[in-house]
């Protein structure tokens, strides 16, 4: 089996780099600095447990006792390669709008991830094809106070890069996305996507009261002189339940002004007040090498003034539920529903359910198989059938 396994993973790696990639939230050099598996931080990727929300508050610089450095003329220097290489391909996607298509991206991402200095540490993710760009790049540092971490965070990122919970899950299941914030610069049918590349942003954080709290604030801007700066707000509270498991529970807040590439009525640029706040909760629990976690969220949102006509606002509610099981570390379920209501306007209603089956052969591997049914504007209804392949190097 061993002998078999040689021969498979990079028969694996060689195919997926064929295929493309995608985003990732989690690399191997953290593992390899932090001495553990990535299921010591991960309860299914990219979910974080409670050792990797406490790995990301401590600004990614948490070291294994026997961590390969080098002291040489002031220098200190890791002795492996801080880089890693995340490829996520779709080689197969089906929906009932298309069914002949295939969507195969092409993508492929390498990450620079782990310690500079005791207190400060980097993420950073170009992206390698099908152009170079810098995907997300983030510095930051913490210190101690006591029992609390007070951290600082900067860069080009946006507020799914920062936020330690799995409030945001627009990179494990692509489908569960209604509670997302926005980007700061869209265009118009863009309306609740959040994951923009060109948003930067700086906020400061902390961990009181024995850790179990964390709060957060800041903001965020678009790469555009005359973007604003937005407001960001966060708050949880982690509860341990059992030796195995923890309750975590919140709320966020965003709020500011977003800037249109392309108006829907005009064709020109301007700008729209907006606010997002909700609630979350969560549940992890790890027996032995078996997983449960369970998430709820709850946001409303308003866009005001979307065409410069005074009254014309856009109200929405939104909630996702999810719950996924993972035997042996190897085989998961997942089953999440999801809803977005809007008072205004009817195009953006979006309510349905999707199943996602998962098999992890070794620690750096995932393929997975999902089926979605949305209804869309309350009638019409949308499948996909997505198979996902995704390697961490």
């Amino acid at each position: 089996m061993k002998r078999a396994q040689m021969y498979l993973i990079p028969l694996l790696a060689a195919i997926l780099v064929a295929l493309g990639a995608s985003q990732a939230l989690a690399v191997p050099s953290f593992a390899r600095q932090f001495g553990k598996p990535c299921s010591a931080c991960h309860t299914m990727w990219p979910a974080l447990n409670a050792t990797g929300r406490a790995f990301k508050d401590t600004a990614y610089t948490t070291v294994a006792d026997d961590y390969p450095r080098i002291d040489k003329d002031n220098l200190d220097l890791l002795r492996y390669s801080p880089l890693s290489l995340s490829v996520i391909s779709f080689p197969y996607t089906r929906s009932n709008s298309d069914t002949a298509a295939t969507d195969i991206p092409a993508e492929v991402a390498l990450f620079y991830a782990g310690r500079i200095t005791p207190n400060i540490g980097a993420f950073i993710e170009p992206i390698l094809f099908p152009e170079f760009e810098f995907e997300f790049a983030k510095l930051a540092s913490y210190t101690r106070l006591g029992t609390n971490t007070i951290g600082l965070a900067g860069g080009k990122m946006d507020a799914g890069g920062v936020d330690p919970y799995n409030t945001f899950r627009f990179t494990a299941y692509h489908t569960i996305n209604s509670p997302a914030i926005f980007s700061q610069e869209r265009g118009a049918g863009d309306f609740f996507y959040f994951g923009a590349t060109d948003n930067t942003g700086l906020i400061a954080y902390g961990r009181f009261l024995n850790n179990r709290l964390y709060a957060a604030t800041g903001g965020f801007r678009g790469h555009s002189s005359d973007d604003p700066w937005d407001l960001y707000g966060r708050v949880a509270f982690d509860q341990p339940v059992t030796a195995e498991s923890s309750l975590s529970f919140g709320g966020i807040l965003y709020s500011g002004a977003e800037r249109y590439e392309t108006a829907p009525l005009s064709g020109t640029f301007y700008k729209s007040d907006v606010i997002r706040y909700g609630a979350d909760l969560s549940f992890q629990m790890e027996s032995g090498a078996n997983i449960i976690e369970a998430i709820a969220v709850y946001m409303e949102g308003e866009d005001k003034d979307l065409d410069n006509t005074a009254g014309n606002n856009v109200k929405f509610k939104s909630y996702y539920l999810e719950v996924t099981y993972v035997f042996d570390r190897m085989y998961g379920v997942t089953l999440g529903y999801d809803s977005m209501k809007s008072d205004e306007d009817s195009s953006l209603d979006k309510e349905g359910a999707l199943v996602n089956v998962s098999y992890n052969p070794w620690l750096n591997t995932k393929i997975a198989l999902e089926f979605s049914d949305f209804k869309i504007d309350g009638d019409d209804h949308d499948q996909h059938v997505d198979l996902l392949l995704h390697l961490y190097l």
